[in-house]
């Protein structure tokens, strides 16, 4: 079962920040999942949030500020005074950062196609996506995987990106979800842990998919899905994770 380190190490490090995935990857995991918006002059950023509120000093939506303005926020005090240097990442500063040191899941956080396009551009850019490179279900470095819970922006980007592997977020587990999956070359079924099933994983690893879970509070959580065979769990504290992991098998 994979590891993947939710927006970083974010149980001890301040959330979507180069401190986070940076602690993530010395401690051993090289799956991260990342969130991102589009700022007011078209600047793809990492956060999880439409507004800055939550994770900086600042205020305002993300859309509605330009780069310069966003630059500016202090976006670790939040978490601890000693993160305060820590900045909103730009993607591209990511993808720059971790070549050939990570997969990502880029979860996209809003509807808009500028976000799709200027998404794409960064990773032929940077090698993320080499456009002769045939897709592959495994979790490789260099690698991205793209995950939303915005059936729309999955179906553009499957259309934009058909060399990389899509992941399609969700509270229940439905039928009518695996079939959306199955029916646009969606290979990744993501449903909230709590709503998961032995029946359901079952079903879905019949139909090819790889099942990740999200959303995990507790180790027991963790112990269960092992047991029922999911393929990935998204947790913000990867380390207690494989030590739970570790001590089962």
């Amino acid at each position: 079962m994979e590891i993947i380190s939710h927006r970083g190490f974010s149980s001890e490090r301040p959330e979507n920040t180069i401190a986070s995935f940076d602690y993530a990857l010395e401690s051993g995991f090289s799956y991260l999942e990342l969130d991102i918006h589009l700022s007011k002059d078209g600047v793809l950023y990492v956060i999880h949030d439409d507004t800055v509120d939550r994770t900086t000093d600042g205020t305002g939506f993300i859309k509605n500020l330009n780069s310069h303005e966003i630059n500016m926020l202090d976006a670790g005090s939040w978490f601890d005074k000693k993160y305060s240097e820590q900045k909103i990442p730009t993607l591209e500063s990511i993808l720059i950062r971790y070549q050939n040191k990570a997969h990502l899941f880029i979860e996209l956080k809003s509807d808009s196609n500028e976000l799709i396009n200027t998404l794409r551009s960064l990773l032929v850019k940077y090698a993320w996506i080499q456009e002769t490179h045939p897709r592959t279900n495994t979790l490789e470095l260099q690698r991205v995987s793209i995950i939303s819970f915005l059936p729309s922006q999955l179906l553009r980007s499957v259309a934009l990106n058909p060399e990389i592997n899509h992941g399609f977020l969700m509270i229940e587990p439905l039928k009518e979800n695996i079939d959306f999956c199955l029916l646009n070359n969606i290979n990744g079924f993501f449903p909230y842990v709590e709503n998961l099933d032995q029946d359901i994983v079952d079903q879905v690893h019949r139909e090819g998919l790889f099942v990740g879970a999200w959303g995990f509070e507790s180790l027991i959580q963790v112990s269960k899905s092992l047991e029922m065979g999911v393929d990935g769990i998204t947790v913000d504290w990867p380390s207690k994770a494989l030590e739970m992991i570790l001590t089962e098998d």
